[in-house]
């Protein structure tokens, strides 16, 4: 009974990702003694995960006394969601010295999203030979997911041999390997094959296929090819002293947003502007995706207008 009333609370947190209520939650189980009971560990590690707690997670993670699939399968997708993709690498290992574990098509799936994003072939390469000799193998969903993989890593030939391996190829399925074609800028054949599958296939792709092939201006043609797009391992961000009471120039900061690098989320360079008040307002580049279509076009110009 007490079981069944936490459960929906605990899901709803990770909806609407709470994590105040989540761990407010989470003690009120702790006092009843709860902790290990039916599915409420493996709900608190999820929802943990997708409320950006992943040291939390990991922590009940520590404390389980019956880990399974789900288990592991949940703080990996945690770490991922947390941006810190070599840390699902390296905990990975220890579902199989701890608990005797082999990987279901859920934590294959989730290795191999932590490749693409780290664009890190030979572990990738690593976590389909494991996938191969699974149980798990004809899998379409981890397959479309080795297709992003290679695809991100630059590995065209790898894609293509997976994604023909898929039986039925579905919208996820294209849109990786459309992405590939674009990206290595591929010839299009496979426009006319795609015409005939019965996967339902997202509005522009086949139109897609055809800019992608030809020399583009910058950014994206669209915001579903941004979101497939690599990660950004720098940002640029407007830091202003309006209102601080400090009496200096505002300036522009390069942070650091690559998972696997040392300086990882800090500020490693700071562009002073001339004046004391110019009161920097955003930036953008003077050609940005509104420009995707024209050849011409070349990003070289970061703006930073004021309110002087």
């Amino acid at each position: 009974m007490q079981i069944s009333h936490y459960l929906p609370q605990l899901r709803t947190c990770a909806r609407k990702q709470t994590p105040f209520t989540a761990k407010s939650l989470h003690a009120q189980i702790l006092k009843l003694g709860l902790t290990q009971c039916g599915r409420l560990p493996n709900t608190i590690i999820d929802v943990y995960g997708k409320c950006g707690l992943f040291q939390d997670a990991h922590h009940m993670l520590d404390e389980m006394l019956h880990r399974d699939h789900v288990s592991w399968a949940s703080i990996l997708t945690a770490y991922n969601q947390a941006n810190v993709p070599h840390k699902t690498l390296a905990i990975f290992p220890a579902m199989f010295t701890l608990d005797k574990l082999q990987p279901d098509h859920f934590v294959f799936a989730t290795l191999v999203k932590a490749c693409a994003s780290l664009g890190a072939p030979r572990q990738g390469k690593q976590v389909h030979a494991r996938f191969l000799i699974s149980p798990f193998c004809d899998d379409d969903v981890v397959k479309s997911s080795l297709v992003d993989m290679y695809v991100k890593c630059g590995l065209p030939d790898d894609a293509q041999a997976v994604f023909d391996s898929i039986k039925f190829k579905n919208s996820v399925s294209w849109t990786a390997m459309l992405y590939g074609i674009q990206l290595l800028a591929c010839c299009c054949d496979c426009g006319q094959e795609m015409a005939t599958d019965i996967a339902v296939i997202h509005n522009g792709s086949v139109s897609n296929i055809a800019n992608g092939c030809c020399k583009n201006g910058p950014g994206y043609a669209t915001p579903l090819e941004a979101m497939a797009g690599p990660r950004e391992k720098l940002i640029y961000v407007t830091c202003v002293y309006s209102g601080t009471g400090r009496e200096k120039p505002d300036y522009l900061s390069t942070v650091d947003v690559d998972p696997t690098s040392p300086t990882y989320s800090k500020i490693i360079h700071r562009l002073p502007m001339p004046y004391v008040g110019d009161e920097l307002h955003h930036s953008g580049w003077n050609s940005c995706s509104s420009c995707h279509g024209d050849s011409s076009a070349q990003r070289r110009f970061l703006v930073l207008p004021s309110l002087v």
